[in-house]
């Protein structure tokens, strides 16, 4: 056996020699057992308490699996088809649902379960790495201690989410990435570390992403320390080296490519919207948001308050490093590990609080170093700081007690669940409700058993990509029988109308409780026309701005501020169009102050293979002959199906980027 499972008899020895550690071990149970009881604390109610969002995204995605089987382009059916629209790899959501399709057990009990179990799983390899940056027993034990009982992890390692899996898988790897810097090579070892890694990455990229840094930290440390001898020394053990961390980075960077094609297969504007391009803000933050009083009042709520609850671990910890001399480097590294989330992930970190998850075991870890180097010193400091581990890890129960965590726990929420039941009863299980109003929330679907379509900005209900997801629904034999929207609305009745005509519902809803109100399909409900375009059918329209359509020199225009992208269908057989583009003309005084915008045509062909036909940048304001509209023509072999991709783009700061696209003609083969 590895003598990585050794550790447990070794544990026990010590722990009869030494009533210290017999103390902090009875401690630990204790933790461990008030853990669990609190964990189970409304462990039958809904997955509605705290970030309903995620948690019913992830519980939809799993009930798929147990309906429709697995499938690596998993469907969370809230825009439409094709329904998948993959976040993270399917790692714990089939777990989940292979559990609960092979115990027999109801989807939600598993997955929290599921979430328990990794988190328990996941204390060993914190253990193992505080090991191999020499902290003592005792101080591996008083961090186990502080993160059992933080409320950060008494709360959400009972959620329906991926946070306790991947920190998990991504805690084995760095432990074992941390086994092969200090010197063990073995196969077994190197294997096992690629494969955590790989399953790590896969079930949440940004929980990975700590670890990864943590085990850059401790290379570098011991490169420093040891004057490079950690280095392998021949080529092979370099590139298994190398390999430990390239497969795990690789799967995640090709799961987050295999999942945005997936994704702009689903023509609605909502897919678009969270393609990785389009959440880099979302995801990284901005400059100006790191300086703002707002994201560090929100850094110190969630990182204080919700993981030990006071700055009173703090206090102590850093007390104790300033008074303890050795192992400060270790305590260094773990502190800066925690930071590197938020450092990087400034946005999600500001606004979930779970994404604390993934590094706030570091902190714990990093608090306990100096209590556990101070046991290390004979007489009153030993049992000190014992004393003062045990009365921080008692005060973090004290702030568990007193966290919103608890009342998220005890109060069932359950009008979503009963808003589902409502839904069933109007609705067949083969029928699709359109919910407006209600974000890209999964709760409601997943509670109502029934696919949705969510337009989730207002615009997008109307918006080409909307419409043809509603059109493909007659292709699987579906229809739109519902609107969804919270109600009353009585400063809106102008949207409501638009919405239930344009989609066929009655204009009275049939559903009404004061909260949501729902509006039945008609008997002789149509999917509605695509919109056309210089007379083009709409396919897909990004559109930073509404469009404008009027005249200019005679010419029909539509008028777009760039960014923009517009995709029109051409009629079978074209072999051929024109079309004239340019500026909008405006005020002199305006034309002075913008920089021009560029305009882009791509053919897209039957198999999908774009080809493009123009790319040019218009700069009126240095070059008068950029002035005006001018005309493209282009010609290309006969296709039964053809799309035209056009879009512009700003040239400089986007002041004033307004432009035009005028007169689409196609021209036909046999014309």
């Amino acid at each position: 056996m590895p003598p990585l499972f050794h550790a447990p008899r070794r544990w026990f020895e010590a722990v009869r020699a030494d009533p210290i550690q017999t103390l902090v071990a009875l401690a630990l149970c204790v933790c461990v057992g008030l853990h669990a009881a609190n964990a189970l604390r409304g462990w039958d109610h809904t997955l509605l308490d705290s970030h309903r969002f995620r948690q019913c995204q992830t519980a939809l995605s799993a009930s798929q699996f147990l309906t429709d089987g697995f499938k690596l382009a998993y469907e969370t059916p809230v825009f439409g088809p094709p329904w998948s629209i993959p976040m993270e790899a399917p790692v714990y959501q089939g777990i989940v649902a292979g559990l609960a399709r092979l115990l027999h057990t109801p989807l939600e009990q598993t997955g929290r379960a599921v979430s328990l179990l990794f988190f328990y799983g996941s204390l060993w390899p914190l253990f193992s790495i505080l090991r191999s940056l020499g902290v003592n027993r005792l101080g591996g034990w008083f961090a186990l201690m502080f993160v059992l009982s933080s409320p950060l992890y008494v709360f959400w390692s009972r959620a329906f989410l991926v946070e306790s899996t991947a920190l998990c898988f991504s805690l084995l790897h760095a432990s074992l990435a941390c086994r092969m810097i200090d010197g063990d090579r073995r196969a077994w070892v190197a294997v096992a570390a690629v494969l955590t890694g790989t399953l790590g990455a896969l079930t949440k990229i940004t929980s990975f992403a700590v670890c990864v840094g943590f085990t850059i930290l401790f290379f570098g440390w011991r490169c420093w320390s040891s004057r490079g001898r950690v280095l392998p020394r021949s080529g092979t053990a370099a590139i298994l080296f190398l390999l430990v961390w390239l497969v795990p980075v690789g799967a995640g960077v090709g799961w987050g490519t295999y999942a945005d094609y997936v994704k702009r297969k689903n023509p609605t504007p909502m897919a678009q919207v969270i393609l990785s391009a389009n959440l880099k803000v979302f995801n990284f933050g901005t400059l100006h948001q790191r300086i703002s009083g707002a994201y560090w009042r929100a850094l110190e709520d969630h990182g204080v308050t919700n993981v030990t609850f006071s700055y009173a671990p703090w206090i102590v910890a850093l007390t104790a490093l300033v008074l303890v001399s050795r192992r400060r480097v270790p305590a260094v590294l773990l502190f800066a590990a925690f930071c590197s989330g938020p450092a990087v992930f400034a946005n999600l970190y500001a606004v979930h609080d779970y994404y604390w998850y993934a590094n706030s075991v570091f902190l714990l870890a990093a608090l306990a170093v100096p209590l556990g180097e101070a046991t290390t010193i004979p007489g009153s400091s030993r049992i000190g700081a014992t004393v003062l581990a045990l009365l921080l890890g008692a005060s973090q129960w004290w702030g568990y007690y007193h966290s919103p965590y608890i009342a998220f726990q005890i109060k069932n929420q359950t009008y979503l669940r009963e808003l589902g039941v409502a839904i069933r009863e109007r609705t067949s299980a083969t029928d699709v409700m359109m919910a407006i109003g209600f974000d890209w929330d999964s709760s409601l679907p997943y509670y109502a058993g029934r696919r949705a379509i969510m337009p989730w900005v207002r615009g997008f209900e109307s918006n080409p990509g909307t419409i043809r997801a509603v059109q493909a629904l007659a292709r699987e034999n579906r229809k739109l029988a519902l609107l969804v929207v919270p109600g009353p609305s009585p400063g809106d009745p102008e949207f409501l109308r638009v919405v239930t005509t344009l989609y066929g519902f009655e204009p009275a809803p049939s559903f009404d409780d004061g909260h949501t109100m729902m509006f039945v399909a008609r008997a002789d409900q149509r999917a509605p026309e695509l919109p056309t375009v210089l007379g083009l059918p709409c396919l897909t329209e990004q559109l930073s701005l509404p469009v404008v359509e009027l005249e200019e020199n005679g010419h029909k225009v539509w008028r777009l501020h760039a960014p923009s992208r517009v995709t029109l269908a051409l009629p079978p057989q074209t072999s051929g169009f024109s079309v004239w583009y340019g500026l909008a003309r405006l005020a002199s005084t305006i034309e002075e102050q913008r920089n021009g915008a560029s305009f882009k045509i791509t053919l897209v062909g039957p198999a999908g293979r774009p080809r493009v036909l123009l790319d040019q940048t218009l700069e009126p304001k240095t070059r008068a002959a950029d002035k005006g509209l001018r005309a493209a023509e282009f010609t290309f072999a006969p296709m039964t199906e053809a799309q035209i991709v056009l879009e512009t783009g700003t040239n400089g700061d986007g002041a004033w980027d307004w432009t035009v696209w005028s007169a689409v003609i196609p021209r036909l083969a046999n014309r």
